[in-house]
């Protein structure tokens, strides 16, 4: 095969790049020469072998190779020095699938794409629309603490949650959340956040039981776990029209935590559960759903490095567990126990304390607490005085009792009926409500760094 015009090593180079086999053959039917294709289709050198027992059979349909048969096609070119083009129909097969695959990958960026530029407009439309909603959330709130009305001022928190949550996502399709992406958060109070909206916002005759008694600290951006929740709960509602019932759970040892999140649906088939969490799957109607809300949960996870179980079957229910590892570790932290039964008051306290560094807990009854006490220290417990089924004083004798050197502080709007169960209980500082950030801070710090329990 002679060099032409093009220039020596025309042909050498064509042969090296093509992907068919290429050999030449001469008069006597022998392999004078092989380019690197059909070397590395037969897996050796076939120069000075008979072409012909190279074939498995006259119709020449497949060629021995060094791993068995394989399928191929041939073209002859020329009648005495002849040239074998051999073609791997196998690996023809591999080639069509992956310029396939790329061909849908180009149409996803595509897609994605345009979603990207659509999710913008969506955004800036959602943050005028938040705006508002943000107005009326905080009217709505001030009405309802001038009337007093603790149910309508709690519904009016939820609102303003709702709102911020909504400005959050807003900002996170706009990409202006990267600066706050890193901040932490305990992941058991956004899920009573995202749960206590919905159990306001599901229509049908749904029960919902939450158990999460324990922080859960990580860092990142906290509506990205607030929107799962949401999305596993819609989910879970949707698959449930007539009611049922959602049981959720987060547990922690050590540093490692687990949120079980859990309904009595109807389940999964094989088929859906196999694609329960491929992007754009639904099985709703259109309309009713877009099929990336499961996508949503499981980038989420993956994002922290949590691992994703889903356990399901059809009449059997269906069960996600997400297993994985605190971010934020509060090993060497000061811990503090708030016992208030006013959800509201407690959450600000807690807020307040760990804007000090405290890692905190908050259960609403004083039998909660002493059953978490009971499990392990705290350095520090704050309760409130007036709860009802066991009040403050009751709960800090019985502590007092139970662990003598353990440090307690009471805090209430109206001691006085107490007076006498206060001097029994001495705790170390009363703190009048309503309380600044400050006074928590004043009553906290000397305790910080010496435990509170002998028990050690």
């Amino acid at each position: 095969m002679a060099d032409d015009a093009a220039g020596p090593g025309w042909t050498d180079q064509l042969l090296r790049a093509s992907f068919d086999g290429v050999a030449l053959v001469d008069g006597g039917g022998r392999i004078v020469r092989a380019n690197p294709a059909f070397i590395q289709l037969l897996g050796r050198d076939p120069a000075g072998l008979s072409m012909d027992a190279l074939f498995t059979s006259p119709e020449r349909l497949a060629v021995h190779t060094a791993v068995g048969e394989r399928a191929v096609e041939v073209r002859i070119v020329g009648d005495a020095d002849r040239v074998y083009v051999v073609r791997d129909r196998a690996g023809e097969v591999e080639r069509e699938r992956e310029r396939e695959r790329l061909r849908q990958l180009a149409a996803d960026t595509q897609r994605f794409e345009v979603l990207g530029r659509l999710s913008v407009g969506v955004a800036h439309e959602m943050n005028n629309v938040l705006a508002i909603a943000s107005s009326c959330a905080e009217l709505f709130q001030h009405d309802a603490g001038v009337a007093a009305d603790a149910d309508a001022a709690q519904a009016a928190q939820d609102l303003g949650l709702a709102v911020r949550r909504g400005q959050e996502l807003a900002s996170a399709l706009l990409g202006n959340t990267r600066a706050t992406q890193a901040a932490p958060f305990d992941l058991r109070i956004v899920l009573e956040e995202a749960m206590r909206l919905l159990q306001r916002t599901v229509r049908a005759p749904i029960v919902f039981e939450v158990d999460a008694r324990e922080s859960v600290p990580l860092r990142g951006d906290a509506s990205q776990w607030f929107h799962a929740v949401v999305n596993l709960g819609v989910n879970a509602t949707d698959a449930m029209p007539k009611g049922g019932r959602v049981q959720v759970s987060l547990t922690r040892r050590g540093e490692r935590f687990r949120l079980v999140f859990a309904d009595d649906g109807p389940g999964m088939v094989p088929e859906v559960r196999d694609r329960a969490f491929e992007a754009y799957f639904t099985t709703k109607p259109l309309g009713k759903g877009t099929g990336l809300g499961l996508a949503q949960v499981q980038t989420t996870a993956q994002a922290y490095g949590v691992t994703v179980r889903l356990e399901t079957a059809p009449g059997a229910g269906t069960t996600f567990t997400f297993d994985g590892v605190v971010s934020d570790p509060v090993a060497g932290r000061p811990t503090l126990l708030v016992v208030d039964d006013e959800p509201i008051v407690a959450r600000a306290v807690a807020a307040a304390a760990r804007e000090a560094g405290w890692a905190t807990t908050v259960v609403g009854t004083a039998p909660a607490a002493l059953a978490l006490l009971a499990e392990g220290p705290y350095d520090v417990l704050l309760t409130d005085l007036m709860m009802p089924v066991m009040d403050g004083c009751e709960l800090l004798l019985e502590v007092r009792r139970r662990w003598p050197d353990q440090h307690v502080l009471a805090m209430s709007g109206n001691p006085e009926p107490f007076a006498e169960g206060l001097r029994d209980a001495r705790p170390l500082a009363l703190l009048a409500k309503p309380f600044d950030g400050a006074t928590l801070r004043s009553a906290l710090d000397p305790l910080r760094g010496s435990r509170g329990r002998g028990d050690q």
